[in-house]
């Protein structure tokens, strides 16, 4: 019996750490945006063009609008309110920056990210709601895995809206007594409208 009981345990530590379709789909999303940062920086492009930004939102991030893949450079009023364009190109551009600023090539390639509920970070995903804890990962530099550098919230496939998972926010703050992301629009909590 005594034998038995570390092979069981392994057993259930292994299915723990198998990820589901979901957070598959949502780390190849993010390493497909990941490749495009790296592409615009080693290409010097300008990330925050309109034609940029509109790929961006149609492959990678959610902003609650609907977009127009046929109209790659008519941003402005028909998706985003006012100021908002303004904003998500600044927040883009920090985003952006945070690795370009970072002279080591090595650290884009190094970059990855986890669900949260795999990390260790037990102090932030005990706070969360169940929607967050599902839904959040941990952005990590795999040669030192244990400092988190950012923490990721996905939207799940929205049924006619989106069909796959897209990057949220990459901002977490601590309002009211939650955890709540910020987008890079500007809108706050998103994730509270989900059940």
């Amino acid at each position: 019996m005594i034998l038995l009981l570390p092979l069981c345990c392994s057993c259930y530590s292994q299915k723990q750490q198998q990820l589901n379709s979901t957070e598959e789909k949502c780390i190849k999303i993010f390493k497909n945006f990941h490749d495009f940062i790296k592409h615009d920086k080693m290409n010097n492009l300008d990330i925050t063009s309109d034609s940029s930004v509109n790929y961006i939102l149609l492959n990678y991030l959610f902003i609650d609008r609907k977009l127009d893949s046929t109209q790659n450079s008519q941003l402005g009023d028909n998706v985003f309110k006012k100021g908002e364009l303004e904003r998500f190109k600044r927040e883009l551009l920090d985003y952006f920056r945070y690795f370009q600023e970072k002279s080591d090539t090595a650290f884009i390639d190094n970059i990855d990210i986890i669900p949260l509920r795999l990390s260790k970070d037990t102090f932030i995903y005990d706070r969360m709601t169940e929607f967050q804890k599902a839904n959040t990962y941990v952005l990590y530099d795999k040669r030192n895995p244990e400092k988190i550098l950012f923490y990721l919230l996905f939207i799940p496939p929205i049924k006619d809206y989106i069909n796959e998972p897209r990057i949220w926010s990459w901002k977490l703050g601590y309002e009211y007594g939650k955890f709540i992301f910020t987008s890079p629009n500007g809108e706050e909590g998103y994730e509270h409208l989900f059940p």
